[in-house]
């Protein structure tokens, strides 16, 4: 499939050098997708520093060499005998998945000859539907043979992944069924294999946080001053900084929850509300997963937004607990991105909350 990978690489790389504009409408459905796995001696295992999620893939298929630009990995060759070919790629400057959709819709039809879209849709994927992304397929030509490529664009700690497998169109059934056996294994690397991604454990002290009705609990940074709001029947307001100085804030919000908002219209809601507003917000990622000692299930947000001439980072955790909505917001002016989510990745494992 090599001329195949030359179109497809100019389609990525005309998408690299072109991500602005404005954002399509986001469909409010996902397709939850999860397949019983091949037995473990069937697949191989693929993990790299420089990802920050690991996956299974077929065994037959191999590694193969390539010179594209933020190219992490690419695999080829025959999985129950259909020739396939899976890419993971990352994508720089690229903020939004919707952008990133439209672009890379725009621009496979200019490099591909024939090419449309055959198919879109949004998912949640990866164990225990962590991820969430948007797939798009495509069929194009080359000579007289047709192709199938799907597309699926994924944020991940601040950071967008374009994931690619290509078939005929005629094996596309079973490619899919592959396809989807690579995407239902993806989870979140565990902290002990991302060493260079930890702030220091000497870095950071952490002092213990217990609501007066001790129904919430939670570590926050040592030395941050607490604030509290008595406007506001739930608000917990921590100021502080880091060992650089660069200031930061840790809010914890507690609302009563409406039976008919799931919590994705919560956070909906939220953003509306409190994140839109600010200069300059962009949403990167978004997730599902479950943290915290109470092993509370929710959604983890990331974003930034401009203030007096500065980046700002936004990390937010949802879930509903209970007849309550709580939303865990840190907030950091010029800090790096792996500070953000240790600082941040701490305070979440520690949270408790008993109703």
């Amino acid at each position: 499939m090599k001329t195949i990978d030359v179109m497809l690489l100019a389609a990525f790389l005309l998408c690299a050098e072109t991500f602005a504009g404005d954002a399509l409408a986001q469909p409010s459905k996902y397709v939850s997708i999860f397949v019983k796995q091949d037995s473990a001696g069937s697949l191989s295992h693929f993990k790299d520093a420089n990802l920050n999620f690991e996956f299974d893939y077929p065994r037959a298929l191999v590694k193969m060499p390539d010179s594209e630009k933020d190219l992490i990995v690419k695999l080829g060759g025959l999985a129950n005998q259909k020739h396939v070919e899976l890419k993971f790629t990352r994508l720089p400057d690229a903020p939004d998945l919707r952008i990133a959709e439209q672009l890379i819709t725009s621009n496979f039809q200019k490099a591909l000859a024939g090419c449309s879209v055959s198919g879109k849709r949004n998912i949640r994927f990866g164990k225990g539907l962590t991820f969430t992304g948007s797939e798009t397929l495509f069929h194009f030509r080359m000579g007289d043979e047709l192709f199938a490529t799907r597309i699926v664009l994924l944020s991940n700690r601040d950071q967008t992944y374009l994931i690619s497998f290509v078939s005929t169109a005629n094996d596309d059934a079973t490619a899919k069924l592959i396809f989807e056996q690579v995407l239902s294994s993806i989870q979140q690397q565990s902290a002990s294999t991302q060493p260079q991604t930890q702030v220091r454990s000497d870095s950071w002290s952490f002092e213990k946080f217990n609501d007066p009705s001790r129904q919430v609990a939670f570590d926050y940074p040592q030395g941050w001053k607490q604030e509290h709001d008595p406007g506001k029947e739930f608000e917990l307001k921590f100021r502080g900084a880091n060992k650089d100085g660069l200031g930061g804030e840790l809010v914890v919000s507690r609302l009563e929850r409406n039976p008919a908002l799931t919590l994705d219209q919560f956070f909906e809601t939220y953003e509306q509300t409190y994140l839109k507003p600010l200069k300059n917000y962009q949403r990167l990622s978004s997730s599902h997963g479950t943290f915290g000692i109470s092993r509370q299930e929710g959604s983890m947000t990331s974003s930034t937004f401009t203030a007096e001439g500065h980046q700002f980072r936004h990390l937010t955790a949802f879930f509903a607990e209970g007849k309550y909505y709580y939303a865990v917001a840190l907030t950091g002016g010029l800090w790096s991105e792996r500070e953000m989510r240790s600082v941040f990745d701490r305070i979440l494992a520690s949270f408790k909350v008993s109703e």
